[in-house]
């Protein structure tokens, strides 16, 4: 790409950097608070800053890039910690009620609200003596020098100049969907791969500076639908396998009930893994939509 093509289609990128770091800073107030969601939109906000990031890496120094991303991979590592056991509430409350023995439910929601207190505690302390969220990503964005003067840049020409990232990721998504098997490891490699290609879309087509239209929207769109179905499916099989674990120890998990409490946890569990089940089911037509959606970036140019 020519040079002064590329600081403009960088401009764009860090224009989206910008916005992205902006709302993360101001949302450190929520998460000390600990306000609703709070956490889960830093967390999000993190995962957009790092995706972008890679999928961009070519316009800016990439060992620079690297730099930021791990250091942003701490920070979300802790809000994942929090968040973690939020999503783990609330998968309890949602199939819990009124017949479950009263030990279960201290052990799926009341245990589990105080690890997330304990979790959250420890996010505040860590963030009060490790400076502001944004800060790596503020560091690196003004470092970044600004784009060189020449000739408007079309809006034909920053399309080209960013599509080949969107091309890159689009197929990233092909390798990992061509690997997956049934595990959680690859349909979790999936699972990031098709958030990374949304998350790059969207910075160009919902940022602050949108180069392309309503056919990229439709890609975020699709790539957004294989997220929520692998991260639905991820969510009930790690709460089927808490479950399994607690009925298989013997007493239901340590507050009473024998048998009763412990076939609780094994009907509950087996409910759970056949809704997990059901729930992949839907993947290969969501794959096979975004592979559709997807080929509009390699039109780009023609």
């Amino acid at each position: 790409m020519h040079e002064d093509a590329s600081g403009r289609a960088r401009a764009v990128v860090i224009a989206a950097l910008a916005e992205y770091s902006a709302r993360l800073s101001a949302l450190a107030p929520a998460v000390s608070a600990d306000e609703h969601d709070a956490v889960h939109q830093a967390r999000v906000l993190v995962r957009r800053i790092r995706s972008v990031l890679a999928a961009y890496r070519r316009l800016f120094d990439r060992a620079e890039v690297a730099r930021v991303r791990d250091e942003l991979a701490g920070l979300g590592d802790e809000l994942g910690r929090v968040r973690d056991l939020e999503v783990r509430v609330a998968q309890a409350e949602a199939r819990l009620d009124a017949r479950v023995p009263a030990a279960m439910r201290r052990r799926l929601v009341d245990d589990v609200r105080a690890r997330h207190r304990r979790a959250h505690a420890r996010l505040v302390a860590g963030l009060s003596s490790g400076g502001p969220m944004a800060a790596p990503i503020d560091g690196f964005l003004a470092a970044q020098a600004p784009a060189r003067r020449g000739e408007p840049e079309t809006r034909a020409a920053l399309e080209v100049g960013l599509a080949g990232p969107l091309v890159a990721e689009a197929a990233r998504v092909r390798r990992a969907w061509a690997r997956a098997g049934s595990d959680l490891a690859s349909l979790h490699r999936l699972r990031r791969a098709a958030r990374r290609l949304r998350y790059a879309v969207d910075a160009v087509t919902d940022g602050p500076v949108p180069v392309f239209g309503d056919e990229a929207r439709a890609v975020s769109v699709a790539a957004e639908a294989v997220q929520d179905l692998l991260g639905a499916h991820r969510d009930a099989c790690l709460f089927a396998d808490d479950l399994a674990a607690i009925g298989g120890d013997g007493d239901g998990g340590g507050g009473g009930g024998g048998q009763a409490s412990i076939a609780a946890y094994r009907e509950l569990a087996a409910a759970v893994q056949a809704e997990a089940a059901a729930r992949l089911r839907g993947l290969p037509a969501a794959i096979d939509e975004l592979h559709v959606r997807a080929r509009v970036f390699e039109r780009v140019g023609d």
